[in-house]
């Protein structure tokens, strides 16, 4: 019942929203009684608090992983202005005091304490109040009082021992024996033995040891664990490391040590170590491949029993691999663990790198794990050069079960070395508290992969489960001197979309990869859509990783053709695009600026705002094209000023369809046992693509028991115009069968929309004309088809339907002037004779 009561009111919130206008709401409460309006309110209330922190999330997402830092950032501030809503406010408070804090600016950090005012004056809860603390410190610090920020931590301290606070008064220490103070506080908090600094003149951070442990070489333990650590260019980092092992507590490890084709004195050193004990071993590499190919090496020669790795660069607590193996010896059913670790500079000083308002977290590296059980369903790392330890604790999860990992909660056994140089540092490809760019895109691609019931993957890694964005592979693509690579088109499009958009973009992928070219796809967000909507599966289907792939942010690329498709991906600013250099641009007008033209029209885009984002995010003054004439008319009768600042192209960038994929089935199109005439139609069910009038609508699609009509796409908006679906009516729902297996159900597709609707294209029609049935149209698509089609108006498509079907010769030559219209105008070689004359290669290569 639970689930129920949490639907019901979310449910009953929508029908008000979306169904009902001002003056209906009115009537219901009017006519309520007081206590019906007191329970009413009281279970409205609770829906509109969970949309509103439900819209929240969805702004911070926006914000974050899609990198809409203006127009987000914006509508965030919106929420915290005009919300009623204690608990909202304070959330988009504290993401916003986050946000700014993460920028590590003066500026930034006295917006960050602005924000956070506002929060502490509304916040109880202690937890959320100790971080905003941390955050609040951390700010103080940047704009210079580091007094004051001292004060409220110790003020913080005397309420409660926390390692946060305690890290962050480490932070604010001017001395490494203050430093140490504080530091060992927290260790003591979970029981650890206190850190030290050793004597000699490197950085502190490479002077750290421990106290009170002495290593016993006399005692025995049966288990051996392998540590695996992979290492490039570790010369100033990696004895440090490999010290911090060779004082583990647990005696009997191995430390095997991979190097990754360095060009540095880190081979030099290690093999000086070796020297010195015999439990490390060392392989070197022909070619640098990054740190998971390296571990691979490392898993394929390891004799111990678990498994576990140490980065080059980290420093580890004697007592790590001792608690993380006793735990698992004690808990057959667990698969794995990891221990807990924070980020930690050369000169000691605690980095939360984006996470909200503490220093340690769990170290996904430290993973340990029982190597037989592991290995056998799971083999290897994935051969990327980063993100792979998160993937490969999912995978065994998805395999094991939840809870077959345990994060345990060991307190700091690890120090990872923060560089602002390093990976986990690096803007564009590091992992700044969320997901975006390439990691983004890694995530997406394993969480659609880990739904196989095989997750095995082979090492060496011959052929990829999935393909991946060209900075995680081993080995990359070649660049020019520039750093630059090449493809000869890119498409930018938001992908995720389920229309027409998206399989004009299809099209024009899979013509180009037919024809040997190499294609690039930029995933570009509209703002207002689901956010967390997953890419199209019928793009990811063409995504190769190699004639198509992905570009993310962070990479610099070239093409001979840059196509931007569908202009609302230009309304709002996002930052995560790459960096692209195009000989030529062009931007496809694939709709109308405005969603009809009409009173209630809605805004899409504005070509003037496009073209400022456009400005900012590449270099080649783009050309517009209108994908149709219709189009290109709502343009010139609705837009002028705007289309006047701007290159319009004289041609139209029509769709296409693969002709022979399309006529290449033989349609048996049988008479029903009835012998009724059966007409079809194809859209999305949305208002605009249906007539507007219950009597024009079955004029069109007559409600006759001599006639079957057919609807794929669902029939939710007619139902509401007509009152009821009519029982000659045969309605599939999106998807349910695909176009082409529904066109051989039909003998005649008919399609009429609303009259304020300006239909960019209608790519469902051609693929009708394709599939050779005759195509009953208004007289407004007559620029785009010509004399292919049959037109009619709504009072006169009964009667054209009549005659085409009592003259089986007229309806030949009908189904055959669409198929040659389709052939001549929309196919593939259409589409590669267009762009030929962008392409370095010769057209001949092309076409």
């Amino acid at each position: 019942m639970s689930k129920y009561k949490k639907v019901i009111p979310l449910f009953l919130h929508w029908i008000l929203n979306n169904f009902l206008n001002k003056r209906q709401r009115k009537y219901i409460i009017d006519n309520m009684s007081a206590n019906q309006i007191k329970f009413f309110s009281r279970i409205m209330s609770g829906a509109q608090r969970k949309y509103d922190f439900r819209h929240v999330e969805s702004l911070i997402y926006k914000l974050n992983n899609l990198g809409f830092q203006e127009k987000a950032y914006n509508d965030l501030n919106e929420v915290i202005t005009n919300t009623y809503n204690k608990s909202v406010k304070k959330f988009a408070l504290f993401e916003l005091a986050v946000w700014h804090a993460n920028q590590s600016t003066v500026r930034d950090a006295n917006k960050s304490l602005e924000y956070l005012k506002q929060f502490k004056a509304l916040e109880k809860n202690k937890i959320e109040l100790r971080r905003a603390l941390i955050l609040e410190t951390e700010s103080l610090q940047l704009i210079g009082e580091q007094e004051r920020a001292i004060g409220k931590l110790l003020e913080g301290i005397r309420k409660e021992k926390h390692v946060d606070l305690y890290l962050g008064m480490a932070n604010l220490q001017d001395n490494e024996i203050s430093k140490l103070e504080w530091i060992n506080k927290a260790m003591a908090l979970y029981k650890l033995e206190a850190i030290e600094l050793e004597q000699s003149k490197t950085k502190p951070y490479d002077r750290l040891g421990t106290k009170g442990i002495e290593r016993n070489p006399s005692v025995e333990h049966d288990v051996k664990v392998s540590v695996i650590m992979p290492v490039y260019n570790a010369e100033d980092v990696i004895t440090t490391s490999i010290r911090s092992l060779l004082k583990q507590t647990w005696v009997n490890i191995e430390i095997i040590i991979i190097d990754d084709f360095s060009t540095d004195k880190t081979v030099e050193i290690v093999r000086r170590l070796i020297k010195k004990d015999n439990r490390i071993h060392l392989i070197e590499l022909g070619s640098n491949n990054g740190p998971y190919v390296a571990r691979n090496y490392g898993l394929q020669i390891a004799t111990g029993e678990y498994i576990t790795v140490n980065d080059a660069d980290d420093w580890s607590h004697p007592r790590k691999i001792e608690i993380q193996i006793k735990h698992l010896l004690n808990n057959k059913n667990i698969i794995g663990n990891t221990s807990q670790q924070a980020r930690l500079s050369n000169d000691l000083k605690f980095y939360r790198r984006g996470k909200m308002g503490c220093y340690v977290s769990s170290n996904m590296s430290s993973l340990m794990f029982r190597k037989n059980v592991v290995h056998e369903k799971l083999g290897y790392w994935d051969s990327v050069r980063f993100g792979a330890d998160s993937e490969f604790i999912r995978r065994i999860r998805a395999i094991f079960g939840e809870k077959s990992i345990v994060d345990l909660n060991t307190g700091l056994l690890s120090y990872q070395r923060y560089s602002a140089n390093s990976l986990t540092g690096n803007s564009a490809f590091g992992f700044p508290g969320f997901f975006m760019g390439a990691r983004k895109e890694y995530l997406e691609l394993q969480m659609n992969y880990h739904n196989n019931s095989n997750l095995y993957y082979d090492f060496p890694m011959d052929k990829r489960p999935f393909p991946v964005p060209d900075p995680m592979k081993p080995k990359r693509s070649q660049v020019d001197k520039d750093g630059f690579r090449h493809f000869d088109v890119i498409i930018a499009s938001d992908f995720r979309l389920d229309g027409g958009s998206t399989l004009s973009s299809l099209e024009e992928i899979k013509a180009q990869k037919k024809a040997g070219l190499k294609t690039g796809l930029i995933q570009m967000a509209r703002y207002d859509y689901p956010e967390k909507k997953k890419i199209n599966s019928k793009i990811r289907e063409e995504i190769d990783g190699e004639h198509v792939q992905i570009i993310v942010f962070g990479e610099k690329v070239k093409c001979d053709l840059l196509v931007l498709r569908y202009p609302p991906i230009l309304q709002e600013y996002q930052r995560y695009i790459p960096k692209v250099k195009a000989k030529t641009s062009i931007i496809i007008i694939n709709q109308t600026p405005m969603s009809d033209y009409s009173k209630s029209g809605e805004v899409r885009y504005n070509i003037d705002r496009c073209m400022v984002n456009y400005n900012l995010l590449f270099n080649e003054k783009p050309k517009w094209y209108p994908i149709g004439p219709l189009v290109r008319d709502a343009l010139y009768n609705h837009h002028m000023k705007q289309i006047e600042q701007i290159e319009l192209s004289n041609d139209d960038w029509l769709n296409i369809i693969d002709i022979n994929e399309w006529s290449s089935i033989e349609y048996s199109r049988k008479k029903t046992s009835n012998g009724n005439i059966r007409i079809g139609r194809h859209s999305r069910d949305k208002g605009e693509k249906w007539p507007g009038k219950k009597d024009k609508l079955l004029k069109v699609y007559p409600e006759d028991k001599n006639i079957d009509v057919r609807i794929l796409g669902g029939a939710k908006t007619p139902q509401k115009i007509i009152g009821y679906i009519p029982d000659n009516w045969t309605v599939y729902q999106f998807d349910e069968i695909s176009s082409l297996e529904f066109l051989q159900t039909i003998d005649i597709f008919v399609y009429f929309t609303h009259d304020d609707w300006v239909e960019s294209f209608g790519r469902v029609i051609i693929e009708a004309m394709a599939t050779k049935i005759p195509v009953i149209l208004p007289p407004q698509y007559k620029p785009l088809f010509e004399d292919s089609v049959l037109y009619a108006t709504e009072d006169t498509v009964y009667s054209e339907v009549k005659k085409i079907m009592t003259n089986k010769k007229y309806y030949d030559q009908l189904a055959s002037n669409a198929y040659e219209c389709v052939k001549k105008r929309f196919s593939y070689s259409t589409h590669l004779e267009r762009i030929s004359r962008y392409m370095e290669r010769s057209s001949n290569n092309v076409r």
